[in-house]
């Protein structure tokens, strides 16, 4: 059987793997400096919601298109405290005027936000948090969405139940680890790719997270495709 370039490429990658090892490494680290010298853009070029943050961005530049909402049921009476205080909470202005539902039994008030959903500390939704169970009230936005998460992602959530699943199927703790660990690796490289693209040419924001469930997806089929050439594995 000839031998396929592939084939060559492999047994060079695993000769010299210590210096393949190394060059990815550096290429990995090389990536992320230069993305972090860059401003990205991760708006999706020509939709409706970015021609609407570019018309807010120009007309109303000292607020974000994002808002906290609060919503209460108007019998209860209007959450004035909860309100006056979240205007002093970082990355959160004065909330605009209440609105009331048609038939005046609920209301709603909305915050808006002094920078992007991301840069508010997530000290501040979970100070909202604390100040809404207090009052009866319900509350929406990204900025409580993060804060209610948790520490744990679910990105590592998701994580720890592959390492399970891959354990329970290869049998050993090597054989189950590999996988990840070669995901994360071309994971890293793959959003060191995402950022610096985001840098010269408008990149959707969700690009990020398809590159990470492909990235984890195939890095883990790839290695888990013959549990027996996995470390820990011989062949029988």
């Amino acid at each position: 059987m000839p031998v396929t370039r592939l084939a060559r490429l492999g047994a060079f990658a695993f000769r010299r793997r210590r210096l393949v090892l190394a060059a990815w490494v550096g290429a990995l680290v090389a990536a992320f400096a230069l993305a972090a010298t860059f401003s990205a853009d991760y708006n999706t070029p020509g939709s409706d919601s970015k021609a609407a943050a570019d018309a807010l961005a120009d007309r109303f530049p000292a607020t974000s298109p994002d808002t906290v909402d609060v919503v209460w049921r108007t019998a209860e009476g209007t959450p004035t405290a909860l309100l006056r205080e979240a205007s002093t909470l970082p990355g959160l202005a004065a909330a605009g005027e209440p609105q009331i539902s048609p038939d005046g039994q609920v209301g709603v008030a909305r915050i808006p936000l002094t920078v992007l959903p991301d840069e508010v500390p997530r000290a501040t939704g979970e100070r909202l948090l604390e100040l809404g169970e207090a009052a009866d009230v319900e509350l929406g936005g990204q900025v409580i969405a993060t804060a209610q998460q948790g520490p744990i992602s679910s990105e590592i959530v998701g994580m720890a139940v592959a390492f399970i699943v891959l354990l329970i199927a290869l049998g050993t703790i090597v054989a189950a680890g590999l996988p990840l660990i070669l995901a994360l690796f071309g994971l890293g490289i793959a959003s060191a790719l995402i950022m610096l693209l985001a840098a010269v040419l408008p990149t959707p924001d969700w690009s990020s997270t398809v590159a990470a469930m492909l990235g984890i997806g195939v890095g883990i089929r790839l290695r888990a495709a013959d549990p027996d050439a996995l470390p820990g594995r011989g062949r029988r």
